[in-house]
């Protein structure tokens, strides 16, 4: 009796075990995902912050991109512009170019020049026609001309924040006589000519350095075209959004998880409407229309979420820690003066 007794005690006592024990190895589990993630924001952070500070104090504004005449002795007759892009249109395939500039002729000119900006076609070559165009007229006066011209891009905006989006631009210099008739000039006749520059005022983009390409190679090339250059152009989100928008995601995964499965259901049905509005509002906070979400203002905004986030992320670790009896620290083994009386 006294065996039966015993046996059916330490019975118990396994039975009792193996709950805990998988409730630990549960905590333990979550712990080690929170801690890999945490561990994820530290190596990022660095270059998050760095991309940010070259974001603010470096402005892509400040930069002008000389495109057409750098080092060349300006013809007596010739002419300037300058192209400021204003905004990409991700999801109507387009960028906006405003145009300034003028014609200057030393003595009184009898013609105009027309300058012809052409854009790659997102289809590329199986669209019929010529590409997509647009064109700035400055008259033999001289006065100054300003023009905001709309070119296609091509890009995939479903990709945010990993969306590229490229222009494919070529310039065409055509001289209008006063009679009407037309000359195209070669790359070699507009040398002096033609002095083209580039700057851009996008907001949460980069643009590249415009790089020279040949016209087949961007789907421009048409018979009877004669451009005097072709540059390909492509805008890219900067990598503080990229490392902010994939650490805000997991954050909110982390977070959403953590009220879904460890939080009792009537707790979890009473913020259920709070859990829904915040993963929504990390959503304006990163796909919000622009302007204003490029201001100091909302960036400040954002790294105070992010770090809200953080903290919940890290409270959520020491409780795994706890309920997984997690020891980051081996037990000193016991010496033999301890023993001793």
């Amino acid at each position: 009796m006294v065996q039966d007794k015993a046996a059916t005690q330490e019975h118990a006592a396994t039975q009792a075990v193996a709950p805990r024990r998988r409730s630990e190895t549960w905590h333990r589990l979550v712990f080690a995902l929170i801690l890999a993630f945490l561990l994820l924001v530290i190596v990022l952070l660095p270059f998050a912050l760095g991309s940010l500070m070259g974001y603010v104090l470096r402005p892509q504004s400040n930069r002008v991109y000389s495109l057409l005449g750098a080092g060349a002795s300006p013809d007596p007759s010739h002419v300037r512009l300058h192209l400021d892009v204003l905004s990409v249109d991700e999801w109507g395939r387009s960028v906006q170019i405003r145009v300034s500039g003028n014609h200057i002729c030393e003595q009184r000119c009898q013609f105009s020049d027309q300058v012809v900006f052409v854009a790659s076609p997102e289809s590329g070559d199986l669209a019929e026609g010529l590409p997509p165009s647009d064109s700035v007229d400055l008259p033999s006066s001289g006065s100054r001309a300003t023009q905001t011209i709309t070119l296609p891009v091509v890009g995939q905006p479903v990709l945010f924040p990993f969306d590229t989006y490229r222009l494919g631009l070529g310039v065409m210099l055509h001289r209008v006589a006063a009679d009407g008739s037309s000359q195209d000039l070669s790359e070699n006749d507009a040398r002096g000519r033609l002095f083209l520059s580039m700057q851009t005022h996008v907001s949460r983009a980069i643009m590249h350095d415009p790089a020279p390409e040949s016209a087949q190679a961007l789907g421009l090339e048409t018979p009877g075209s004669e451009y005097v250059g072709t540059w390909a152009v492509t805008f890219e989100r900067p990598a503080y959004l990229k490392i902010l928008t994939i650490l805000l995601v997991l954050l909110v995964v982390v977070a959403a998880s953590y009220a879904v499965f460890l939080r009792p259901l009537a707790e979890l049905v009473i913020n259920a409407g709070a859990l829904v509005l915040g993963v929504w509002g990390i959503r304006s906070i990163l796909l919000g229309s622009s302007p204003p979400n490029g201001t100091l203002v909302d960036i400040a905004l954002s790294m105070v979420i992010f770090f809200l986030l953080i903290a919940i992320a890290t409270r959520a670790l020491s409780f795994h820690r706890s309920r997984g009896d997690v020891r980051l620290r081996r037990r000193k083994p016991a010496s033999p003066a301890d023993d001793e009386p």
